[in-house]
């Protein structure tokens, strides 16, 4: 499950009708942009989104390309961010998407450190995962970098999507 974090000076995240301050603020941090969803696409609440011509998809609608690493760096390059609303299939419209922040991620498997490169990762074969990431070798395959492992198979990583030029390396 994917969770959006506020930044400090928040002590704990708010809803976004609690607070009209906070949630204008929240949309500039996490870079909330409206997109739109083809009416017959299900999305569900924090879905990692990809960019599929005009519309956004969740991630395990992605075409496979052959291997986890292939589709990992295919979606990174269009990674569009994390749904913050849900879209039912036959309703169509548009939801907001955050485009880059931080958020607590579900780890599949492996460690990370901080600084460490996280990516989408598989079901079990060649869907990917909508909801959770594994650690990549480089930032072609990364769709964010972690910030702390909380140790609980949960990390909170700062992701980035491409309308903000992806995961950078490091200088």
């Amino acid at each position: 499950m994917i969770v959006p974090t506020p930044s400090l000076p928040f002590a704990r995240p708010l809803a976004y009708s609690e607070n009209p301050a906070y949630s204008e603020l929240a949309a500039a941090h996490y870079g909330v942009v409206l997109a739109p969803v083809d009416a017959a696409t299900e999305i569900t609440l924090g879905a990692f989104c990809y960019l599929e011509t005009d519309d956004v998809r969740p991630a395990s609608t992605l075409f496979d390309q052959g291997s986890l690493s292939l589709n990992q760096q295919s979606f990174r390059s269009v990674f569009a961010g994390v749904a913050l609303q849900a879209s039912a299939s036959g309703s169509g419209g548009d939801i907001a998407i955050a485009t880059r922040g931080p958020f607590l991620l579900t780890l599949r498997s492996g460690s990370v450190n901080p600084g460490s490169f996280v990516g989408a990762c598989e079901d079990g074969g060649t869907t990917l995962n909508d909801f959770e990431v594994v650690p990549v070798g480089g930032v072609s395959s990364a769709l964010g970098r972690v910030l702390r492992d909380l140790g609980d198979g949960t990390v909170l990583a700062e992701l980035a999507s491409l309308f903000y030029g992806g995961v950078q390396a490091s200088a």
